[in-house]
């Protein structure tokens, strides 16, 4: 009887867990939207203050994310592979970066994230690349693999 009621709540925390992790995913994603938007109309009231000078200062100032880590504002051409766009932005950094800092460095560059856009999506395409490595004891961060 009492495996039975372990079970029981075993399965209903599962699915607890399920779906608590996929309201998480929906939350980072409209974080991250709105963490864009909130940034690209930063810019806006920058160039509408001052004139070249401001263009100059938006265009070079980049952005910060939740974790506070910049990155340059990049334009996407659509020549890059997804994983060599994920491997430019860790090797841009000289630490160990949190998948979510790598989702929000994508999606200010304009780089479509496979599959629904989840950090397991863009995980299980990086993990793939042999230039890519999961930290050891760092629950989601990934680095450039050193060489040698």
């Amino acid at each position: 009887m009492k495996l039975q009621q372990l079970q029981s709540e075993f399965d209903a925390l599962d699915a607890q867990v399920a779906s608590l992790q996929s309201e998480r995913d929906r939350v980072t994603r409209e974080l991250a939207l709105c963490m864009e938007k909130r940034e690209l109309i930063r810019r806006l009231m920058t160039l509408e203050r001052g004139g070249q000078e401001a263009v100059e200062q938006v265009l070079s100032a980049g952005f910060t994310d939740e974790h506070g880590s910049r990155d340059k504002l990049a334009v996407r051409d659509g020549s890059k592979p997804f994983e060599d766009e994920v491997y430019a932005i860790l090797k841009r950094h000289a630490k160990p970066v949190h998948i979510s800092q790598i989702r929000t460095a994508l999606i200010h560059q304009g780089v479509p994230i496979p599959g629904k856009g989840a950090d397991a999506n863009i995980i299980s395409r990086i993990l793939r690349d042999g230039r890519i490595q999961r930290m050891e004891g760092r629950r989601g961060y990934y680095s450039v693999k050193e060489k040698g």
